[in-house]
């Protein structure tokens, strides 16, 4: 199917063509942590190490991230899946799933995940209804028994899709 106009339904249908992992973004306010499930996050640069994530214009995540020198991007695993809906604002959940922060290099990750990028901010940028925080790596970890990752495909998360 060939569309000649891009309106925002069918650019969203395309885009989720496109598997990505799930991740949380996890920063430390004045109230506490908070954070949000985001798979708007790539690699930028090895040398030096650069991540971002890109976070909605408008949403208490993008308000903290004004004002946070620093963040952490933990990596979901497959079984992690109550998680992510929890950190998207709970879609789908009857109730809290369980979960720990874990200090890790002045931020905090979600215990459980694959992997977690603790950053210090680099940089804001606008773009559209979006920012991108560019983020500058200054600590890694990586889990280090076999894990499925979470995935997301086409507007569900693939273990879903594969059981329906």
């Amino acid at each position: 199917m060939v569309v000649q106009t891009v309106d925002k339904t069918e650019f969203r249908k395309v885009l989720g063509q496109f598997a990505t992992g799930v991740t949380v973004v996890t920063m430390e306010a004045d109230d506490g942590i908070h954070g949000m499930t985001a798979n708007s996050f790539t690699s930028v640069s090895l040398e030096p190490p650069l991540v971002l994530v890109c976070i909605a214009k408008g949403s208490r995540m993008a308000k903290h991230i004004q004002s946070s020198h620093s963040f952490c991007i933990t990596i979901l695993a497959a079984q992690q899946e109550s998680l992510s809906r929890y950190f998207a604002g709970g879609r789908g959940l009857d109730v809290k799933p369980d979960f720990e922060f874990v200090p890790f290099s002045g931020t905090h990750r979600v215990a459980g995940g694959l992997g977690a990028l603790a950053c210090e901010r680099a940089d804001v940028f606008s773009a559209g209804d979006h920012d991108i925080v560019l983020g500058r790596v200054i600590s890694l970890y990586r889990a280090e028994e076999a894990i499925e990752p979470l995935l997301f495909f086409a507007g569900a998360y693939a273990e879903r899709r594969r059981n329906e």
